[in-house]
C-alpha cells in the first residue's frame, strides 16, 4: 500500500474530478467545475467573483473565466453591487438552480459509493482529515 499522502491526495482528486466531470457532462451537460460553483453560489448567492474564487481555491482570473462560462450558459447572472458600483455580484439563475437540483442526487449517490467500504468511525477520521487538509494548509 502506498503511503505517500500528498501523491495519493493529488491522484485521488484527479481521478474523482475526471469521474464526476464525465458523470455531470453525460447527465446534465454541465462540467463538474460549474456544478461545484453552483453549490458554492447556493450558499453564497450574491458573492463577488473574488469570494467565489477563494472558496473554490481559484485565482481571480480562473474564477472570472469560470463565471464568464457560467454566465454564457445562463447558470448565473452578474449584477452591480448596489452599495459599491465598482463591485459585481454573482447570482444563481433559475436554470442554475434547476441543474443543481439534477446534480445533487448524482453527488449523493457518488458520496454513498465512496463511503460504502468504510465504517462510520473510519468515515469520521476521513472527513476530519479532509477538512483539516482543505482548511488549514
Amino acid at each position: 500500500m502506498d503511503n505517500r499522502i500528498f501523491l495519493l491526495i493529488n491522484k485521488a482528486r484527479h481521478t474523482l474530478y475526471q469521474h464526476m466531470d464525465g458523470l455531470m457532462l453525460s447527465a446534465i451537460d454541465v462540467p463538474v467545475a460549474q456544478v461545484t460553483a453552483l453549490i458554492a453560489l447556493e450558499a453564497r448567492n450574491g458573492c463577488r467573483v473574488k469570494d467565489l474564487g477563494v472558496f473554490l481555491g481559484m485565482n481571480k482570473s480562473g474564477a472570472t473565466g469560470l463565471a464568464d462560462r457560467m454566465e454564457k450558459n445562463r447558470l448565473l447572472m452578474r449584477k452591480v453591487d448596489k452599495d459599491d458600483g465598482r463591485a459585481i455580484r454573482l447570482y444563481i439563475t433559475a436554470k442554475g438552480r434547476d441543474l443543481l437540483g439534477k446534480a445533487k442526487p448524482i453527488i449523493k449517490t457518488e458520496n454513498k459509493n465512496l463511503e460504502q467500504d468504510f465504517s462510520p468511525e473510519e468515515m469520521n477520521v476521513i472527513l476530519r482529515f479532509l477538512n483539516k487538509v482543505s482548511t488549514k494548509i
